[in-house]
Order: structure tokens, then sequence, then C-alpha cells
């Protein structure tokens, strides 16, 4: 199969206040929050499926949470509610469950990226013209050269907007994630 970090672009050739926002930071991410007008948090729900990678998951973010004041509930569903409850995109703050991209990539692209994508779990209601620009690059692209540069653009905006906070996945999944230093391709938990 194909690597999803092939379509990419590393966090490290994006520009600085990207690279710097993915940046491990709780006394940063407090200062933001004061900013927000949270100086003290606040209490919010995360809602996980009911499998134990998704479970030991969600109990690290849970607990990042908590560091910088973001008092987080676990709220523990059965797969099926739970993938229901993602695709109609009501009734929660902060969700976490399984996903895969080993996919065909053009499928993973438009899931992943553009918010026209009928069933795109996270997306539905984002209004963004450039982001719906780079992705018509994306599919009308001739050449797989020219469709890898158009993906790398699309998500390269993706992770400029922070539109999503990606957590580590279950076991063999084909992931990317800017805030693990040099880390491309697969992970094995």
């Amino acid at each position: 199969g194909e690597s999803a970090a092939e379509f990419i672009t590393p966090l490290s050739e994006m520009a600085k206040n990207t690279r710097d926002a993915y940046e491990y930071n709780p006394e940063g991410a407090k200062r933001l929050l004061a900013e927000a007008g949270y100086p003290n948090g606040f209490k919010t729900s995360i809602i996980a499926s009911r499998q134990e990678q998704d479970w030991n998951i969600v109990q690290i973010a849970s607990g990042y949470l908590r560091d910088i004041g973001i008092e987080a509930e676990i709220i523990e569903m059965e797969w099926g509610d739970f993938f229901k409850m993602a695709i109609s995109n009501e009734g929660y703050e902060m969700h976490y469950g399984w996903a895969a991209v080993n996919i065909d990539p053009m499928l993973w692209a438009r899931l992943q990226f553009d918010p026209r994508s009928e069933g795109c779990c996270i997306y539905n209601g984002l209004k963004d013209p450039t982001m719906e620009i780079l992705m018509d690059s994306v599919y009308n692209a001739e050449t797989r050269e020219d469709y890898v540069k158009a993906l790398k653009a699309a998500s390269s905006r993706w992770t400029e907007q922070h539109y999503q906070v990606t957590l580590l996945p279950g076991v063999n999944f084909e992931v990317w994630h800017p805030y693990i230093g040099g880390f491309q391709g697969e992970v094995t938990m």
C-alpha cells in the first residue's frame, strides 16, 4: 500500500508559526485560554468509542487537557452508536475513535480534507473557499505528480488552520502526526 506520508507536507516544511502551534507548550496553552476568556479553564466532554485502544488514547488526551485547566469528562459509547453520532455531527464537543487511512487515496483525501464531503465526521458545515479550491485541484489532477502536489497543498492548509487535532490511532495504521518530531509513517501500538 501507499503511505499517507507521501501525500502530506511534513511539519518541518511548514511555516514557523504553524510548527510552533503544534509544539507541546502547556504554559502557552494556558496563556491562550486566558486570552480567550478562560483563565481558569473550562469543562467539556470527549466522546470515545468503547474500543480499548481508543479508551487508552483518550485517557492520555484528558490528562494533557487537565494540565492546562480543561476538565474533560470522558463518555464511552459502543462503536455503532459512536459512529452514528460522529457522522451526524451533533451532540459532542470532541470525539475520538478509530479511523482508517488504509483506503483509496482519493477517498481518504475527500474524507480528510474536503469540507463539502458527505459523511465527513467533524467537518460538516466548515466554509473555507481556499480549501475547496485546493480540493478541486486534487480532484482535477491529471498526473500522479500533480495529485501529490495538490494534496500536499491541501494538507498544509488543513494543518495551518488547525481544523483538527489528530491523536494516535490503534494498531498498524499509516498515519501522520505533526506534533511527533520526525514521524512520517506507520505506527504500531
